[in-house]
């Protein structure tokens, strides 16, 4: 990243996308390869600097703007996206995140592994690399609309097959939980094998509707503020 005029730089993107199957492999020529060159700015501010640009088509998100927070220490990157679509993507070594993350069909909360971030950025200029993990094979990992349908439908549905039946029961165990501890950790999200027959009176007591909607403002909370 070069520095063009006085708040004007040249911001070059070069990222490179692997898929990866049910074990854990990758091919080469699955990779993915997108190179982005436009115009942004580049700013500091206390002990991060902030890269804002504009997208364009070559990656599909076209009428959006990005800013990327980066720490110096190389701690941890946000990726905010917003516009048509928005994303908040929140990046720290070795750390799993749960994220905001829209497409054109629908919004959904994505895990976000980061893998290693290197900061070499100065208020003239510089460079980051950083890489990351998306997954969605979680069945805790629900679309915000299912959310929101769920409760519009006042919790009701008709599960098929025992897969669904899990997640709904997860969800609301989830939402239980949540409710009596909102600065959980994801750890103590993960429903245990004997933790729906461990509820007290007064936790079983709690509606789907409000389980689901300590889910939905607790994703509200999570999302990510510079």
């Amino acid at each position: 990243m070069s520095k063009a005029t006085n708040e004007n730089y040249i911001i070059r993107i070069k990222s490179y996308i692997d898929q990866f199957d049910s074990e854990g492999n990758t091919k080469e020529e699955d990779r993915d390869h997108i190179e982005l060159m436009t115009r942004g700015s580049l700013v500091k501010k206390g002990e991060s600097f902030y890269i804002t640009y504009k997208e364009t088509q070559t990656i599909g998100f076209e009428g959006c703007t990005t800013t990327i927070k980066i720490a110096e220490d190389g701690s941890r990157v946000a990726l905010l996206r917003f516009g048509r679509t928005n994303s908040q993507l929140l990046i720290e070594r070795e750390r799993r995140n749960l994220c905001h993350y829209e497409t054109e069909v629908g919004s959904l909360t994505l895990g976000v592994t980061g893998d290693g971030i290197d900061c070499n950025l100065t208020e003239k200029g510089g460079s980051a690399v950083f890489s990351y993990l998306l997954d969605a094979d979680d069945a805790r990992i629900v679309s915000r609309n299912t959310l929101e349908k769920l409760i519009a439908h006042e919790g009701k549905a008709v599960a098929v097959g025992t897969t669904s039946v899990r997640t709904l029961e997860s969800l609301y165990h989830i939402g239980v939980t949540l409710l009596n501890s909102p600065d959980a950790t994801e750890e103590e999200l993960h429903v245990k094998q004997w933790q729906p027959y461990e509820l007290t009176p007064e936790m079983a007591s709690v509606s789907p509707v409000d389980a689901l909607q300590a889910i939905v403002a607790y994703l509200n909370l999570s999302l990510i503020h510079i």
